[in-house]
């Protein structure tokens, strides 16, 4: 499961669990170290810079997500 915008990780900590692999994205770096930290228990759960706006960030989970969420996303358009 790939999570775009994933912030602060509220959405993040119920959604990761149980999932073989959960990749949480933002493009604030601040958010990112923030996620890092408060899961590094949780083994199956990765972090990225994703940008909507740059296909190229995209580019390393080329068929393999089955799922993706962008919730936080929508809420502030």
């Amino acid at each position: 499961m790939l999570e775009i915008g994933a912030g602060m990780g509220n959405l993040t900590r119920q959604l990761a669990r149980r999932r073989d692999r959960y990749v949480a994205s933002d493009i604030d770096d601040e958010h990112l170290q923030r996620l890092e930290k408060r899961h590094r228990h949780h083994v199956h759960l990765e972090t990225a810079v994703c940008d909507l706006s740059d296909t190229s960030h995209f580019v390393p989970f080329a068929g393999q997500m089955d799922t993706v969420i962008c919730l936080n996303v929508l809420e502030h358009i």
